[in-house]
């Protein structure tokens, strides 16, 4: 992922790795008695150069993947119709060139807030969610042992197990098998922890899975087992609140210190609860007069600011049972913003029939009790 950033940083993600480091030498390369020396592209109508390729190859299929549009997205009107517009015209490319594709992706939260967009309506069809569920993921992370095993050991008994029928015994390579840890307040499987504390998200399950490996490897132990992978949870959850802030601070500058804010304070909080604990642990220390813009939006209440943590993640709203407790940590009790983009604005909100519960990924770091 440093990589990739550097790559953006210094605008080379789009182009050739050799051409790219060739193009930073200022001198010539000598090899075999002939002098290397670095070219520009010199494409300068890609529109000609596809419609060339086409006609000589007629049968062939041309594909464009579009990532990172929503990068920098600050939930401004302008920022919201340049996406929209963006759609709607890889739209019109694909149906006036034959054997164009294109594939893009975006994040589920800014879809959420371009469902009101009527050009829109006619790519719903198109739209895949991408939402990875746990079996999902456990098929990924068994993919990545099996192979590790088969490249680095071959000749053993465990690189011939079957993806599909030997998954546990895969899994029980990496992990100390009958080790549970706490999921909020219930006691899951390491296996299953590591996808629920990554949030869902593949890169940050195997990131959380390479932490815990390194950890275990210095402790001299041959498993992850439950002592280590409680020990990485702190220093996982302080990268994903960074990994938080930089993907949505230019929704709201001041993200860093609005998260902090929570410090030591509960897991769950009413509405009710929530402005209060916000007033007094955060606008009271800021001031009002302060606040920095939110979405682009003058500040105006302490409601932007809970909108803006259930938007990004932060925390998912749960439904308050009748002895006014909260349900347990399934995720099918659990509502997301891209499921329920308004539920923050809803009248149950505000009359205090939802708890809103900080992801147990954030808490070890935060100190939450």
């Amino acid at each position: 992922m440093k990589l990739v950033e550097s790559a953006e940083d210094e605008d080379f993600k789009d182009k050739n790795i050799i051409a790219s480091i060739l193009s930073r030498i200022k001198f010539g390369i000598k090899l075999a008695g002939a002098e290397l020396k670095p070219e520009r592209d010199k494409i300068s109508d890609w529109e000609s150069a596809l419609d060339r390729y086409q006609k000589k190859y007629s049968n062939s299929s041309v594909w464009l993947l579009v990532d990172d549009i929503d990068s920098k997205y600050d939930d401004s009107d302008s920022s919201r119709d340049l996406i929209s517009c963006f759609f709607s015209a890889i739209a019109g490319l694909t149906k006036d060139i034959q054997n164009l594709h294109t594939r893009a992706t975006v994040r589920t939260d800014v879809w959420q807030k371009l469902r009101h967009y009527e050009d829109l309506d006619k790519l719903r069809p198109y739209i895949t969610q991408i939402d990875w569920k746990e079996n999902d993921l456990k098929i990924i992370l068994t993919k990545r042992i099996i192979t590790y095993i088969k490249r680095v050991h071959p000749n053993t008994k465990e690189a011939k197990y079957d993806l599909k029928k030997d998954s546990d015994k895969i899994l029980s390579l990496l992990f100390v098998s009958d080790n549970k840890t706490f999921f909020g307040s219930k006691e899951i499987k390491l296996q299953i922890a590591v996808t629920k504390y990554a949030g869902q998200v593949p890169r940050a399950m195997i990131e959380l899975c390479k932490m815990a490996s390194e950890k275990a490897c210095n402790k001299g132990y041959l498993k992850i087992g439950r002592t280590v992978f409680d020990k990485v949870k702190e220093e996982f959850g302080q990268n994903r609140v960074s990994d938080l802030i930089k993907e949505h601070k230019y929704q709201f500058k001041d993200l860093n210190e609005l998260i902090i804010s929570f410090r030591s304070g509960k897991r769950h909080y009413l509405y009710s609860e929530l402005i209060e604990f916000l007033n007094e642990k955060y606008l009271l220390h800021r001031g009002q007069e302060n606040v920095p813009n939110i979405s682009t939006y003058s500040y105006k209440s302490p409601d932007q600011l809970g909108e803006v943590l259930y938007q990004i993640g932060f925390f998912n709203g749960m439904p308050v049972k009748d002895d006014d407790q909260v349900e347990s940590n399934s995720s099918s009790n659990n509502w997301r913003f891209q499921e329920n983009p308004d539920l923050f604005a809803t009248i149950d909100n505000k009359e205090d029939k939802i708890w809103w519960s900080i992801h147990p990924t954030y808490r070890n770091f935060l100190a939450i009790r």
